[in-house]
This record gives structure tokens, C-alpha cells and sequence, in this order.
């Protein structure tokens, strides 16, 4: 292929992304809209993964290990298809921040999805919560029964 055939090529996937790009995600009108997609990610997808252990405790085991751990995968799948052209669905701060370290990601749009994203998390606990009580520890990784705070505090840091 000669360099001017390459040079063409290129331009036509340059339009064909651009042309894929949502209007609304270059809208800066529209940011509350993208914010407020990212809190709901993220809430459903804490919910879902907290959620497993919580409901697996509450029911006595009946949320097996293979569906606690492909119900969080299947979340973020569903959750990209349905805002992932409104905002990104990053649903996490550190893949908000890892965009905008690569330049992928405007800067000036980071505080404003890190606070949506824990919101919708913090949200989230507080459902479950109000729904489950402290059943399963909300999901949170505790250490076992017979390793203190104190202990499990000095092997991690340490």
C-alpha cells in the first residue's frame, strides 16, 4: 500500500471515530448527565458485588463463589451497553484517573466523576445496609476469625 493510500485510510477511521463519538459526550452542557451516569454505575455495580457476599450470608450460602464472581463481570458488561455512549461508564476512580494520566480523559472532568463514583458507591452501602443490616459485612474483605485487626494491620503494611 503506497503512503498516500495509508494517508487516506487513516483519515477515514479518524471520521468514522469521530463520527461514533456521542455530541453529548463533547457537550460540556451535559455534564451533570455523565456524572450522574457514573454514580448509578457505580452503585449498581457495588451493589451487585457487596451485594453477593451480603445476600450469600443473609440466605445461608445460597449465592455460590462462580455467581459472586461473574455477577460483578456481567454488571459492568450491561452497565457499559447502557451509558457507556452518556459517560464512559469508568464506574471507578481509578480507571478515571488512569484515562486522564494517558491524556484519553480531560482532566477538568476528574473531580466531578470521582465524586459521582463515590457517591453511588457510598449510596450503595448504605442500601445495603438498610436492606441486609450488617449481614456478610457489607461485603468489605475483614481478616478471619482468628487474626486480629491489629495483626492483619502490621502483615499488610509491614
Amino acid at each position: 500500500m503506497t503512503s498516500l493510500g495509508r494517508d487516506k485510510a487513516g483519515v477515514a477511521d479518524q471520521r468514522i471515530v469521530q463520527h461514533q463519538l456521542s455530541h453529548d459526550f463533547l457537550d460540556r452542557a451535559h455534564e451533570w448527565r455523565r456524572i450522574l451516569a457514573e454514580g448509578w454505575g457505580t452503585f449498581l455495580l457495588v451493589v451487585v458485588a457487596a451485594g453477593a457476599d451480603v445476600v450469600a450470608a443473609h440466605s445461608a450460602g445460597a449465592v455460590t463463589l462462580g455467581m459472586a464472581v461473574v455477577a460483578p463481570g456481567l454488571m459492568v458488561m450491561a452497565t457499559i451497553y447502557f451509558m457507556g455512549a452518556v459517560s464512559g461508564a469508568h464506574l471507578n476512580p481509578a480507571v478515571t484517573m488512569a484515562f486522564a494520566v494517558r491524556r484519553n480523559f480531560p482532566w477538568n472532568r476528574v473531580p466531578g466523576y470521582v465524586l459521582g463514583q463515590t457517591i453511588g458507591g457510598v449510596t450503595a452501602a448504605v442500601f445495603l445496609r438498610a436492606m441486609f443490616g450488617t449481614a456478610g459485612a457489607l461485603g468489605a474483605t475483614v481478616p478471619g476469625s482468628s487474626v486480629g485487626s491489629g495483626k492483619a494491620w502490621r502483615w499488610k503494611c509491614c
